[in-house]
Formats: C-alpha cells, structure tokens, sequence
C-alpha cells in the first residue's frame, strides 16, 4: 500500500512541474510577442541568465 502512496506523490509533482512550466513558458511568449523592442532584449537576457 505504501508504494501506492508513493507513485501518486510522483504523478502529483510531475503533473504540477509540467503546467508549472507550461505556464512560465506562456507567459515568457506572450510577453515576448506583446513587447516593444527593449521589452523583447529585457526579456531575452532575463532566459539567458537563467
């Protein structure tokens, strides 16, 4: 039963990382696509330091 616990708490955190990154991507996009010039270079840097 305990390794039942654990393979719901693995598919809990997969499932949060991915729409974690998910949303982080689309908004990185939307910003990128909603910018002036100096947005889309702030936010190009921000990804290359990261």
């Amino acid at each position: 039963m305990n390794w039942l616990v654990d393979i719901g708490l693995f598919a809990l955190v997969g499932i949060c990382s991915y729409f974690g990154i998910k949303h982080h991507l689309d908004s990185k996009a939307n910003k990128l696509s909603q910018g002036n010039e100096e947005d889309r270079r702030d936010a190009d840097a921000q990804v290359e330091a990261a």
